[in-house]
């Protein structure tokens, strides 16, 4: 039962439920056969409705009916699939195929006749599959009812049954369905979209995945509606562009009109789509740290894992300094590359924290003495960049050893190499935010603040880093909100300062440095790189691209991943940094003034925007120990 708990923990989403469903799914009398994978005799039924848990198996063979195989309560209680492809968890499907909402992991579902009661065998993509890599556990489900038809697109146009799998080509590109007029473009200019491939597996010739109905973009959020629509006996395409102004701002879609130009067909021997292109399939013996090579790179992918020894890099010279990319990345042959550029030599720079952090360093100003915590995904405490430097480390519900985030995050506050502070010593919660339930943080925080009462005075736990939203506006965590700010209030009481990604309690937005000249603040940028955006006057600007950080997902393969945009995660553990030096040099500063003194000391740049300025900090640090002196 340890290894099923550990599955059953490290979960995606949802809320732990507090009772189970001791419900068989088919007769006693009868047991499933042996079912390997992708060889399962599936029910002719469809995904579509309503399912519930009756239990949780390790493998699909593991199920028998009347016999429970989850003693505990069952994580989750039910499933909904509708037909446009979505689902109640936030993932996809397709005919055979859960899609995780990362838009990148994707494992087999089966639905098997026992006993004339159609069982669905649904893979959970937790944090150990689309992290970590392992093979998916099973939520045993039984009907509950049918689902409901997806809302259709208000337009008086109505969806043919045609599938959306094929090639298709761009004829006009409309705001809406009705400004469509055949014969006449609406569009004077070029069009930027000139073909469009959907293939059987939902993969498209855009990176954006399809399900009968809607396409989402490559962000895994983004969804919308497309419509073929037959006029004049010709079937019409309108493709939701899915541009920034959709996926970042919120806007309506405009839409490509495109006709048939043939290309992919239903095939009568496969009820089973074969995989997209580029998507993670979780098949025995895989893992999402194998090495796949790649036919193309753009700004800003992910290329970690990836294999780019056939590319031909050398006419972008901007073009790798914006990747993601780790040590385990195949690159190009040197005649490939862009002359005078290396992966390497980027990573390596990105390793300092910019804006003078490492003068002060030089100075002895490391953060030395002072006690930090973070709470975060877990991490294995042998990496280099912080070995030694966790005083210690507490499991609130991961059960699991390791993650791509809770390693990044402790090199960004206490890394040797990577760290705004590597003097200071760490305590380390690990607490599953893939649950999306808060309570797990709060109990993270609370323990923090029991380690801290038991600390002589003098020693105690100055800073907490969080790099995540537990509650308030646009927070992705759904249940027990309510308790993060209860328990951040306990936490100032005790007289720790709390530093998350809130809107309401959180002070802190991302920027980033120029990584010609990283130690100038003035030429900082508010915002991500490609996508500058300037955030409220009283939000302090944090670099968080482009850096380095560490990276270990199996014990003791010490590496290190370059990020060439990095998200708002990496700007807290910087702030919790520089505040650690700040106490170093004047450990009777509250919470309350330090903070007063970051926006002080900050560098004013245009619209008035805030960006941290460590060394102002530590002299007006100083400047506020003489004035008390």
């Amino acid at each position: 039962m340890a290894m099923y708990k550990r599955y059953f923990m490290c979960c995606s989403l949802a809320l732990v439920v507090a009772c189970a469903l001791g419900i068989g799914c088919g007769k006693q009398a009868s047991e499933p056969a042996a079912t390997p994978p992708g060889a399962v005799n599936t029910a002719p039924s469809t995904l579509a409705g309503t399912w519930e848990s009756v239990d949780f198996v390790r493998n699909v063979d593991d199920f028998k009916p009347g016999q429970k195989s989850w003693q505990g309560d069952l994580f989750l209680k039910d499933f909904t699939a509708d037909a446009g492809g979505g689902t109640s968890q936030g993932w996809t499907w397709t005919e055979g195929w859960i899609t995780h909402s990362n838009g990148t992991t994707r494992a087999q579902y089966y639905i098997k006749e026992i006993d004339g009661t159609s069982c669905l065998f649904l893979p959970w993509l937790s944090g150990d599959v689309t992290e970590r890599g392992q093979q998916p556990s099973y939520y045993v489900m039984k009907p509950s009812g049918a689902a409901s038809p997806s809302a259709q697109p208000s337009s008086p146009a109505t969806a043919q049954a045609q599938t959306l799998a094929g090639d298709w080509v761009s004829v006009d590109f409309v705001r809406s369905f009705d400004d469509f007029k055949p014969g006449q473009k609406s569009w004077q200019g070029d069009l930027f979209l000139t073909e469009f491939r959907a293939e059987l597996g939902g993969g498209t010739s855009l990176g954006w995945t399809w399900t009968e109905g809607s396409v989402t973009h490559s962000n895994g959020t983004t969804r919308f509606p497309y419509l073929i629509k037959e006029i004049d006996g010709t079937s019409y395409l309108f493709l939701p562009w899915l541009s920034g102004d959709v996926t970042e701002r919120g806007q309506q879609p405009s839409y490509y009109v495109m006709v048939s130009a043939g290309g992919a067909t239903p095939s009568a021997q496969s009820s089973r789509p074969a995989p997209a292109e580029g998507m993670k399939i979780i098949r025995a013996g895989e893992s999402f740290m194998t090495i796949r090579p790649i036919d193309s790179v753009s700004e800003f992918d992910d290329v970690r894992y990836k294999d780019m020894s056939a590319l031909n890099l050398a006419g972008d010279r901007s073009l790798i300094a914006t990747l993601n990319f780790n040590t385990k990345s195949v690159w190009p042959a040197s005649a490939a590359m862009p002359p005078g550029i290396s992966p390497k030599n980027i990573a390596n720079a990105a390793m300092n924290p910019g804006l003078g952090v490492r003068g002060l360093h030089q100075q002895g100003i490391s953060g030395k003495g002072v006690k930090v915590a973070i709470i975060d995904q877990p991490l294995y405490d042998d990496h280099p960049e912080f070995a030694g430097k966790i005083a210690a480390y507490h499991d609130v519900g991961c059960k699991s050893e390791s993650s791509m985030h809770g390693p990044a995050v402790a090199s960004l506050l206490v890394g040797s190499n990577c760290g705004t502070a590597p003097g200071a010593t760490l305590y380390f919660v690990a607490a599953p935010s893939w649950t999306k339930d808060t309570a797990f943080q709060s109990e993270a925080l609370d323990w923090i603040v029991e380690q801290n009462a038991a600390l002589p005075d003098g020693q105690k736990i100055r800073v907490v880093s969080v790099s995540a939203a537990p509650s308030g506006q646009g927070s992705p965590f759904e249940v027990n909100q309510g308790t993060w700010d209860g328990a951040c209030a306990r936490a100032e009481a005790a007289g720790i300062m709390v530093l998350d990604c809130t809107h309401h309690h959180g002070f802190i937005s991302a920027c980033y440095y120029d990584a010609h000249d990283p130690e100038n603040v003035s030429k900082c940028k508010a915002g991500f790189p490609g996508m500058n955006r300037t955030p409220p006057a009283e939000r302090l600007l944090v670099p968080a691209s482009p850096r380095t950080v560490a990276e270990e997902y199996e014990k003791g393969d010490c590496t290190y991943q370059y990020c060439g945009r990095g998200g708002l995660s990496w700007a807290i553990p910087y702030c919790a940094g520089v505040l650690a030096m700040g106490w170093e040099v004047r450990p009777d500063l509250t919470p309350a003034q330090m903070r007063d003194l970051l926006f002080e000391s900050a560098y004013t740049g245009e619209q008035e925007t805030k960006f941290i300025n460590p060394p102002e900090f530590i002299r007006m640090v100083k400047e506020a120990a003489k004035s008390a002196g």
